[in-house]
């Protein structure tokens, strides 16, 4: 994605340590959060019992769907129009 001049980060939203921003380079609505600390693929748990979490904000995923599906079904009863639709 590019950006305007100058703007390198627009933040789209931020809720406590999660961020919905467009950045230079990467896709409308990324998510950009903390990950939790891995060991051999394990999550590793403090002296609190609580995950313990990265420092550095990371790219977790993006909120915009892959792909989309939509069905519509037109059809009459009688004299009625019948009218259906899955999203």
């Amino acid at each position: 994605m590019e950006l305007a001049e100058g703007v390198s980060v627009y933040d789209i939203n931020t809720v406590d340590a999660l961020q919905i921003a467009a950045t230079e380079g990467g896709k409308y609505g990324d998510i950009y959060g903390q990950r939790f600390v891995r060991h051999d693929g394990q999550i590793v748990v403090g002296e609190d019992s609580l995950p313990l979490i990265t420092t550095e904000r990371e790219l977790i995923g993006n909120q915009n769907p892959d792909w989309m599906v939509r069905i519509l079904i037109i059809g009459t009863f009688r004299v009625w129009l019948v009218f259906g639709e899955l999203t």
